[in-house]
């Protein structure tokens, strides 16, 4: 019994390890999800060690709230307030692979993004039948990164990965000419799954 597992051992680890091996030419669609948002791309290996990684990702939201009167929002009418914000981001990442252990591919990954975020905030006052909407204006950001992470073989065609890493973030704002920002996030954190055509 005991040799029966090891063997079974064996296969299913050669299995695996046929199933992890990024070839020149795979090529797939990607999904994944970080803090911001989430985003779909291709996933397209050049060569066995180099990938590129070039995503789309959007999000919309919108929230509504009723206040009554004596509130600073509406001061003593009943008003509605929506606030409404729409994102989106598009960027490459370029996987570098470094090893592989059976199952699992290490890489590493510099990238580049651009995000833009905008939202208002409509205010309806019910009781004077009065609406004011103040725009909030856009927030457009570049970011340069770098990622380290692992892929690993579900099946020949799926494969998971995570990765972590920081992003240097440059930031404009429409609404005023003197906004800008910039600083070192962890927005490079992330999990997904490939799902190759070949």
């Amino acid at each position: 019994m005991k040799k029966l597992f090891i063997a079974a051992a064996l296969m299913l680890a050669a299995t695996t390890s046929s199933f992890a091996a990024v070839k020149g030419g795979k090529v797939g669609v990607n999904f994944q999800y970080n803090a911001s948002l989430p985003s779909v791309g291709v996933w397209w290996h050049l060569t066995e060690m180099i990938a590129i990684n070039p995503y789309v990702g959007y999000d919309f939201s919108s929230t509504k709230d009723v206040y009554t009167g004596g509130t600073l929002t509406c001061g003593a009418a009943t008003c509605t307030q929506t606030d409404k914000s729409n994102t989106l981001t598009l960027g490459i990442d370029v996987p570098l692979y470094l090893a592989q252990f059976n199952a699992v591919n290490l890489f590493i990954a510099p990238g580049f993004g651009y995000k833009s975020a905008s939202g208002s905030t409509v205010t309806e006052n019910s009781t004077a039948g009065t609406s004011l909407t103040v725009d909030k204006g856009s927030t457009s950001t570049i970011s340069f990164g770098l990622a380290a992470g692992l892929q690993i073989a579900v099946l020949e065609q799926l494969h998971v990965f995570g990765k972590a890493g920081f992003d240097l973030n440059i930031s404009s704002n429409s609404a005023s000419s003197n906004y800008s920002k910039t600083q070192f996030t962890t927005g490079r954190a992330a999990v997904g799954a490939i799902f190759y055509f070949n």
